[in-house]
């Protein structure tokens, strides 16, 4: 049973031509989407630090205490998480992409 849903799938998205498109797409817009994902992590870095400074590092550290550093961190993390999900995003695409191009046919 499931290397009969296995074959089915390789045939669709490696010989159908519906199928075709659609693997590259979701690799094309898995790239698109990590690519986003790091510009808004760019511009989330960047105003984090202009607004609180290259020194906003040691509060982060909880070397000024308790408060302060949570405040930082429920600022930073959203940017921290854009960053890893931008990197996986584009990996992925790279990997659908590859995947894609060296499939041999049977």
């Amino acid at each position: 049973m499931k290397e009969k849903l296995k074959n089915k799938l390789e045939h669709f998205f490696f010989e159908n031509r519906f199928g075709k498109w659609l693997y590259n797409s979701m690799a094309v817009l898995n790239s698109i989407e990590g690519i986003i994902h790091l510009v808004v992590a760019g511009i989330g870095l960047a105003g984090f630090f202009k607004a609180f400074g290259i020194a906003s590092i040691a509060t982060m550290l909880f070397l000024n205490g308790f408060a302060p550093a949570i405040t930082l961190w429920a600022i930073m993390l959203p940017n921290i998480e854009n960053l890893i999900f931008g990197i996986f995003s584009i990996a992925v695409g790279v990997a659908l992409g590859i995947a894609h191009h060296h499939h041999h046919h049977h």
